[in-house]
């Protein structure tokens, strides 16, 4: 679109702040709208794929354990919608508690759908010979139309995991600091969660991967550890019927599992940031 980098990380970063500070309902409604475009943008470029060129099964044998590693936190980025889930039981608890977990299941049913649909076809058709960004390498191979398409998806994905942590995040920051939901507290709420990543932005820390490998690994730690250390406080002094129960989910084993692999891609990503991990996970 010829748009200087610059100018249109502003603007990302303007219009996602703007539906942020407006409100849940804001970020709902445009949190809806994007994922059903990314669902269809989604649907277009794999059926495009399996009627057109089609895929080679043998593309999706490649299996280089090695490597299983340094993406570990991008897939722990991947489900941090996870992040959403207090803001979700807060909205809908008065009215709508029933709908509450049907919620949950189905968005995060929904991102590992896509995030199983995208790689299939993407992979399955280029092989080992991708991008950084796997859907721009796909959309390149399909055509320019295609390649448009894989461009808006990425850019649609970003600007969900930015209203949606963005969002959660400008709460905590209400919280903790025992602020008003509305006022001037609110618009320094939203400056302190967005004035970081700014920073980080145009001062060039690392590609687009590694600033989602740091967000998994950083941020995934606390949504390991904190959300089990509420659940045991919650069950043992908590004064209120909670509108769910979790059942076998949370079993110790579960628990401690989610701790130690959130806990490990931590360790990663501080190993990465140090310059500790081997070359060839760089």
């Amino acid at each position: 679109m010829g748009i200087p980098p610059t100018i249109g990380t502003l603007i990302f970063f303007a219009l996602g702040t703007f539906i942020m500070y407006k409100g849940l309902e804001a970020t709902g409604v445009a949190e809806a709208v994007i994922t059903i475009a990314m669902a269809a943008i989604v649907a277009i470029l794999v059926l495009w794929t399996f009627i057109g060129p089609g895929i080679e099964f043998g593309n999706l044998w490649i299996l280089r354990p090695y490597f299983i590693i340094p993406i570990m936190n991008l897939a722990v980025f991947t489900f941090m919608a996870q992040y959403v889930v207090p803001e979700l039981a807060r909205g809908m608890r008065d009215k709508h508690p029933d709908k509450i977990v049907p919620t949950i299941i189905g968005g995060m049913v929904a991102t590992g759908i896509t995030l199983a649909a995208v790689p299939f076809a993407a992979l399955g058709l280029l092989g080992t010979d991708v991008s950084e960004v796997v859907t721009v390498s796909w959309g390149e191979e399909l055509g320019p139309i295609a390649y448009y398409l894989a461009n808006i998806f990425a850019l649609f994905a970003m600007m969900t995991s930015f209203l949606a942590i963005g969002y959660t995040t400008m709460r905590n920051v209400l919280d903790i600091f025992h602020w008003p939901q509305h006022g001037w507290q609110r618009g320094a709420a939203v400056a302190m969660t967005v004035g970081l990543p700014l920073v980080i932005t145009f001062a060039g820390f690392g590609g687009f991967v590694s600033a989602l490998s740091y967000a998994g690994g950083i941020a995934g730690v606390v949504m390991s550890i904190i959300p089990v250390m509420l659940l045991h406080a919650s069950r043992k002094h908590g004064d209120r019927n909670p509108e769910w129960s979790l059942g076998w989910p949370a079993n110790p084993v579960l628990q401690a599992t989610i701790i130690i692999v959130y806990g490990l891609a931590f360790l990663y990503s501080i190993g990465s940031i140090l310059g500790l991990v081997p070359a060839g996970w760089e």
